[in-house]
């Protein structure tokens, strides 16, 4: 990521912030109506989930200009979603469900350059994710 690109994620993300119980509640919202059969990856009171959501996105977030400082934090993500049954492909669900709400809590302001600075943190957050995920296969067949 580029220094400008980090500028639009942390700016766009700061602006949220105040709003965390509706954007995370939006996401899953849109998440869960657009694959439905995720939902059971999830536990059944969201409220904690959604907290995490927020919580991990802004230590990502504001750690964007030091990526080495979050390398770990990230990877163990990665690894502790493998147990939760979280499979590559639902990263990309993921992903697009983060956009959507994005995109709507923004507005005008989710321009192409705000798309494209947040896909490609996203981007960022799933390479080390499944970076860690990948240390389970790794113990399994080693």
């Amino acid at each position: 990521m580029n220094d400008h690109q980090i500028a639009i994620v942390q700016s766009t993300f700061e602006q949220l912030v105040p709003h965390a119980a509706e954007v995370s509640t939006q996401f899953y919202g849109h998440l869960f109506e657009v694959t439905p059969y995720i939902r059971i990856l999830f536990p059944a009171n969201l409220t904690h989930q959604k907290e995490k959501l927020m919580d991990t996105l802004a230590l990502v977030i504001r750690g964007l200009n030091q990526p080495e400082q979050i390398k770990g934090v990230v990877q163990a993500l990665g690894l502790r979603h493998v147990s939760y049954g979280v499979k590559p492909h639902h990263y990309d669900l993921v992903g697009e469900a983060l956009l959507w709400t994005l995109k709507q809590q923004l507005g005008d302001q989710f321009t192409a350059q705000t798309a494209e600075a947040w896909t490609t943190a996203y981007s960022l957050l799933v390479t080390l994710m499944q970076q860690g995920a990948q240390t389970v296969s790794f113990r399994i067949h080693s």
